[in-house]
C-alpha cells in the first residue's frame, strides 16, 4: 500500500513539474500554468523553441509600458482616458511569440495609442483574463477599446512552429 500511493505521489509530483517547467518556457506563453495539448505537442516537435535568444527581452516603448496594482487602478486609468480607441498590448518578456511579434506591432501603432503591459504581475495577469472573459489567455494579447466600455481581445502572434505575428489581427486591432 505505501508503495503504492508514494508511486501516485511521485507520478502527480513529474506530472505537475513537467507542466510547471513547460509553462515558463512553452511556445505561446499562456497566463496560469495549463499548458494546452496542442502547444505540449508544438514544443516537443520543435525543441529549438527552448533555445530561442533574446530572451528575457525588453520592451522597446518604455514610454507607453504601464501597470495596475489592483482592478480599481485599471479601472480609474480607462475612465481617465480621453482619446479613443486606445490598445492594450499585453506580452510576457520570456514568451519567444511575444518577442517576435511585437516589433510587428509597434510598426502598426503609428497614433500612439497603445499601452503595452508586462504580464509578469499577477495584477495583469487577472485584469486581462477578466477583460478577454477567459480562464486561460495567450500572454500575446491586444484588447482594444473603441470606448470605456466596449472592448474586443486579439491574439497578435500565430500558433505554429516559428514565432511570428498575426499581422491580419494585428491591422484589426489598429484600425
Amino acid at each position: 500500500m505505501k508503495k503504492t500511493i508514494s508511486g501516485i505521489l511521485l507520478a502527480t509530483g513529474a506530472v505537475s513539474l513537467s507542466l510547471i517547467l513547460a509553462s515558463t518556457v512553452h511556445s505561446k506563453e499562456k497566463v496560469n500554468a495549463y499548458v494546452p495539448k496542442n502547444e505540449q505537442k508544438i514544443i516537443k516537435e520543435n525543441p529549438k523553441l527552448l533555445k530561442l535568444k533574446n530572451l528575457p527581452f525588453e520592451n522597446n516603448r518604455t514610454k507607453r509600458m504601464i501597470s495596475f496594482q489592483s482592478q480599481k487602478s485599471f479601472d480609474s486609468f480607462l475612465s481617465n482616458q480621453k482619446k479613443f480607441p486606445i490598445q492594450l498590448v499585453f506580452y510576457k518578456n520570456t514568451c519567444p511569440y511575444c518577442n517576435a511579434s511585437l516589433p510587428e506591432v509597434y510598426k502598426h501603432d503609428k497614433k500612439h495609442s497603445a499601452y503595452y503591459i508586462d504580464l509578469n504581475k499577477q495584477a495583469n495577469k487577472e485584469i486581462l483574463m477578466r477583460l478577454a472573459g477567459k480562464k486561460e489567455v495567450s500572454a500575446s494579447t491586444i484588447v482594444k477599446f473603441k470606448n470605456s466600455k466596449q472592448n474586443f481581445a486579439y491574439e497578435y502572434a500565430l500558433e505554429q512552429e516559428t514565432p511570428k505575428a498575426d499581422v491580419k489581427k494585428i491591422k484589426i486591432a489598429f484600425q
